[in-house]
């Protein structure tokens, strides 16, 4: 739910990015993000939850947000 939380926020962000027309590298950036975000879901549904495993999305946004 807390990883879910923060993607929900960065799906906001993108939206956002996306109607004020952000420069293009931002915008690329914004879906490669997503994208690992997806891949990262998927190999956390495949393999089971690992607690070392549900810090690393929350942490890898806040740099991310940082970088932005």
């Amino acid at each position: 739910m807390f990883i879910f939380h923060f993607h929900f926020h960065f799906l906001i962000v993108c939206l956002a990015c996306n109607i004020l027309e952000c420069n293009r590298s931002m915008k690329v950036l914004c879906y490669i993000f997503l994208l690992l975000t997806m891949i990262h879901k998927v190999v956390m549904q495949m393999i089971p939850l690992v607690p070392s495993n549900s810090y690393y999305l929350p942490n890898t946004i806040h740099v991310f947000m940082r970088i932005l």
